[in-house]
């Protein structure tokens, strides 16, 4: 999946997917919303059929960039362990 950093500070990253499908930056956006110093995580999109998702996260006490890596991670661990329970 291609993406675009839109802004990228201290506390708030933005981040655009090549894609119209919201799949996977709505659960990058709910997974970072675990971490207590994430103030907010969303994605915006202008209409369904125009444009592409942006993927929205700022923080407090923490770079918005390591939000984003911890719920990589997360995921990343959750799907590890979903395929040891299929084996």
């Amino acid at each position: 999946m291609e993406y675009k950093i839109l802004k990228n500070e201290e506390n708030e990253l933005m981040v655009e997917f090549n894609s119209p499908d919201l799949t996977i930056p709505d659960l990058l956006a709910n997974t970072a919303l675990e971490d207590p110093k994430v103030t907010f995580a969303g994605v915006y999109k202008e209409h369904p059929d125009v444009g592409n998702p942006q993927l929205v996260v700022k923080t407090k006490g923490e770079k918005a960039t390591e939000a984003l890596k911890g719920a990589l991670e997360r995921i990343q661990s959750n799907i590890k362990d979903m395929k040891k329970q299929l084996k």
